[in-house]
């Protein structure tokens, strides 16, 4: 959520033109969870597009757990990995 708010919310104050870069920047199931947010008023898209990925994706429990699956269930860390 931080990242979206430096990223667009920041950059401009056009509601259309939040909710386009809404969709220009997510991927994936976040993108699909927005997309229908375009047929709306700009600003109720891009308010309904923030309240979406919110619920869907911005649970600190649902990160943190991810967060942890990643690195438990991923592949295995190397010395020399840089990710």
């Amino acid at each position: 959520m931080r990242s979206f708010e430096n990223n667009i919310k920041k950059n401009t104050q056009d509601e259309c033109k939040r909710l386009t870069l809404s969709l220009q920047y997510c991927t994936g199931a976040a993108k699909n969870t927005i997309k229908s947010c375009v047929t709306m008023d700009p600003v109720l898209g891009y308010q309904t597009a923030r309240k979406l990925l919110k619920d869907h994706f911005g649970h600190p429990f649902k990160v943190a757990t991810g967060h942890v699956n990643q690195v438990t269930h991923g592949p295995a860390v190397k010395p020399n990995d840089q990710r």
